[in-house]
């Protein structure tokens, strides 16, 4: 169980195409029994992060049966323990149900005191999300070789991240 106070910085990132290397790879390594890969670099970044004081989440329009499998994705490929939430549903979400499913996430957190003070994403859903949980500033929202078109920030590797995430400063430490 995670308690994260009100007001505690967090992260939020989306998991399939974000983190592993498409979109629906989960559907075919399941199939045969794999766990899906993650793009490079991608938990070197989410790790810095959570090494400077912000809490991870992971929010996934999986279905719920997929819950273990994505909190065994985040482990066995190296990202920070953190909060992983699935939709409720037998087959997840897409399209305009993913968006509505992130909306709601985001809210849940707005009602606890808690805003991410960056998140990643890689698709129209995500950014539509984003959007409507006024994640700000734009730059904080980071999509992975994807155009947002709210104005959020394009990255082509998750290596173009280290340097900025480093250089943060650590939330854990007294000021």
């Amino acid at each position: 169980i995670d308690v994260v106070p009100p007001g505690a910085p967090i992260f939020v990132s989306d998991v399939d195409g974000t983190l592993t290397t498409s979109e629906f790879v989960e559907f075919l390594d399941l199939l045969i029994g794999t766990i899906p890969d993650a793009n490079p670099f991608a938990a070197e970044a989410l790790s810095l992060l959570a090494s400077k004081g912000y809490h991870p989440m992971y929010i996934t329009a999986r279905p719920e049966f997929l819950y273990k499998r994505t909190r065994e994705f985040v482990r066995t490929r190296g990202f920070p323990n953190g909060i992983v939430h699935t939709t409720l549903s037998k087959d997840g979400a897409l399209g305009d149900e993913a968006i509505t499913y992130k909306t709601d996430e985001l809210a849940r957190l707005a009602q606890k005191g808690l805003k991410p003070t960056f998140v990643f994403g890689n698709t129209d859903s995500d950014a539509q999300a984003y959007e409507n949980g006024d994640i700000t500033p734009l730059d904080h929202r980071v999509f992975y070789q994807f155009a947002d078109m709210f104005g959020g920030r394009t990255i082509d590797s998750y290596q173009e991240l280290l340097d900025e995430f480093e250089a943060l400063p650590d939330l854990c430490e007294p000021p």
